[in-house]
């Protein structure tokens, strides 16, 4: 019972009788159940096997058939069987099954004792020489249909998007998207889907459903532009009078936020309408805002901070970020400005989707936490609580950025786009006269 069986004959031939015996079983047969113990040698180990009868009826003079089902033990476990007997006389002969294929058996009984054993079926040379040969034929016609399916699918594969690409990606069931078409917006770095979301994601360029997001287009049209501004001629000497505008008026001054980052229109309408791509926004769009007195910041990289970590940052409630690596590695964060990215995090609701909500900056040294000690005593600025899950247990590496400013937004900014894992690239974003909060 313990190795795979062929399928049942009539009889087995004499010279292979032994070679071919699987096990032996030895037990009792009444009206209702054939039960006993089945073993490899006389002399060996023996497990219990129990078969029902399902069914009998008579099949010929002193001929009977038996419809047996039950299971047998096997290392430890048990494994089901099904056995056909044909009695005549004292002579058993019939075929089964269980998990580990057909099989014949042969036997006799003698009252209600029964011994009987099963048989791995030998075919005749010519019949398995036949039976080869068919199957070497099949198989010779089946393997020139792969071929011509991986011709076809050659033909029409689509050419996998580059590194960098920025796609358009929809999962089958999911619909937590807030575009009408149902796809996510992300880029396409090491094989990994990078979007709005915590994690990368894998990317299989055969399998899901994507195509080429709107960054694409829309960096064209901006190397369009250019292309066609570095063409123009140079203004002439004296310009044409135009229409006179309002003057924008200063915008109140902000300590050093303003001194070393704000950078105000001119006082006639741009000229260049690249400014009002670098926005994300339309070129009418961008000249109301320059109208009404927005002011133009220089580009800034994007940090992503978690909430509710991102508005304690802003308001000074937190002094301390806390991250696993120096201030000084991935690019540097250390004296420099940077937009405040509040991410949802891992408890994000459909429809929250990260923003800008303000500008921090931090010292070009960061604190080296050494001992859990030191960690815990600094809790009420690096605002994490003991036992959260982004609490530190004193192994590995944990620094703590000390900031040196922080400014906060009346009312959020669109994200860069895209806005990376840890931070983006510099974005330039208008800010309305008093967007910001003292």
């Amino acid at each position: 019972m313990s190795s795979p069986a062929a399928p049942a004959g009539s009889s087995t031939p004499a010279d292979a009788t032994e070679t071919a015996t699987i096990c032996h079983l030895a037990g009792t047969l009444t009206a209702s159940e054939c039960a006993g113990d089945w073993f490899y040698a006389a002399e060996g180990e023996r497990w219990p096997f129990r078969l029902a009868v399902l069914d009998e009826r008579d099949t010929g003079v002193d001929e009977r058939t038996l419809l047996l089902r039950g299971s047998f033990e096997h290392a430890g476990g048990i494994a089901d069987d099904d056995l056909e007997l044909t009695i005549c006389n004292n002579d058993v002969s019939g075929s089964g099954s269980s998990r580990f294929g057909a099989y014949t058996v042969v036997g006799t009984v003698h009252g209600d004792s029964i011994q009987i054993r099963k048989l791995k079926n030998v075919l005749p040379k010519k019949r398995r020489r036949r039976s080869t040969k068919k199957v070497d034929e099949d198989a010779s016609r089946e393997l020139d249909k792969p071929k011509k399916r991986k011709k076809k699918q050659k033909l029409v594969a689509r050419k996998p998007p580059a590194e960098g690409a920025q796609l358009l990606v929809k999962w089958a069931g999911d619909d937590g998207s807030d575009r009408e078409d149902g796809r996510y917006p992300c880029v396409l770095r090491g094989g990994q889907l990078y979007g709005d979301w915590e994690e990368p994601v894998p990317f299989d360029p055969d399998d899901d459903d994507w195509r080429y997001g709107e960054g694409a287009y829309k960096q064209r049209a901006l190397d369009f532009v250019a292309r066609f501004c570095a063409k123009l001629p140079p203004p002439p000497k004296e310009p044409k009078k135009r229409q006179k505008r309002v003057d924008i008026p200063p915008v109140e001054a902000i300590g050093d936020l303003v001194a070393e980052m704000a950078e105000f229109v001119a006082d006639n309408a741009p000229e260049d309408i690249q400014n009002a791509y670098a926005c994300s926004l339309h070129p009418a769009e961008y000249l109301r805002r320059w109208a009404r007195g927005d002011s133009l910041l220089r580009p800034l990289r994007g940090l992503n901070v978690q909430h509710p970590w991102a508005p304690m940052l802003l308001d000074g409630s937190k002094v301390i970020e806390a991250r696993t690596y120096d201030i000084d590695d991935k690019g540097g964060f250390g004296n420099e400005w940077f937009w405040v990215v509040e991410t949802p995090g891992k408890q994000r609701q459909r429809g929250q989707r990260a923003r800008i909500t303000g500008c921090v900056k931090f010292c070009r040294e960061a604190v080296r936490y050494t001992s859990l000690d030191q960690w815990r005593a600094d809790e009420d600025k690096h605002r994490i609580p003991a036992g959260s899950e982004y609490d530190w247990n004193g192994r590995g590496a944990m620094y703590g950025w000390r900031v040196e400013g922080a400014y906060a937004l009346r009312s959020p900014l669109p994200r860069p786009d895209p806005k990376g894992v840890i931070n983006s690239k510099p974005v330039t974003r208008t800010v309305p006269r008093g967007g910001w909060l003292a």
